[in-house]
């Protein structure tokens, strides 16, 4: 919360049945007060949506009278709001360090780790106002592309329209996986779909031998 006294304030009032005629807005006429309140409260709040994105908002209530006339101050909006997208920091690091280009295809990487609906939502509301924005741009649609491309190699889908493969290529999330980890077993119960993007997976029988060697696809 916090509370002002404000000594000598200049307001702007409209003036009756006054426009400009240029711009179509209401003439001001300014004044001195020499005794404003300005009072309200401010809350603000941070959510981690990956490890390196976070979105930050910001709420806030403010309101504004003349002590004198107990009359509210003019354009003086009573809430308004802000939210952001924690971003710049980290790409203005990694391009220090690395370079713009490995920046965006580090975002774009991030990026492709997150829920589908939350890409689109950053995607439609947020990213677009970024100062990299065209250069990210660049790089989510190669990489979507090369996801498409990797899809329709897989007989399963290659009967899938253009429109529902890429409904579909949104909904699948990267893993990575180290050399020799165990990514299924047989006879676990399957809730997952997977389609190798880069290197290869073995398969062994439970014995050891090798009954197959996966690659891309």
């Amino acid at each position: 919360p916090f509370y002002t006294w404000v000594e000598d304030y200049i307001q702007g009032s409209p003036l009756a049945d006054r426009r400009d005629p240029a711009t179509g807005l209401p003439v001001l006429r300014y004044e001195n007060f020499d005794d404003v309140r300005l009072y309200g409260v401010e809350a603000s709040a941070r959510v981690s949506l990956h490890e390196h994105l976070q979105v930050r908002g910001q709420l806030g209530y403010v309101r504004g009278r003349n002590h004198s006339s107990h009359d509210d101050l003019y354009r003086i909006a009573p809430l308004r709001g802000a939210l952001a997208l924690d971003l710049e920091e980290l790409l203005v690091s990694v391009e220090r360090a690395a370079g713009k280009k490995y920046a965006w295809r580090a975002l774009a990487s991030g990026f492709d780790r997150l829920d589908w609906e939350i890409q689109e939502l950053i995607e439609d509301h947020v990213l677009k106002y970024t100062r990299h924005a065209a250069g990210l741009s660049n790089e989510l649609t190669a990489a979507r592309n090369d996801l498409d491309i990797l899809l329709r190699s897989v007989p399963l889908f290659i009967s899938l329209t253009e429109e529902d493969l890429s409904a579909l290529a949104k909904r699948f999330v990267p893993q990575r996986f180290e050399r020799g980890e165990e990514i299924v077993r047989a006879g676990d119960s399957g809730d997952s779909f997977y389609v190798i993007r880069v290197g290869r997976a073995e398969v062994l029988s439970a014995d050891g031998e090798r009954l197959n060697n996966l690659g891309r696809g």
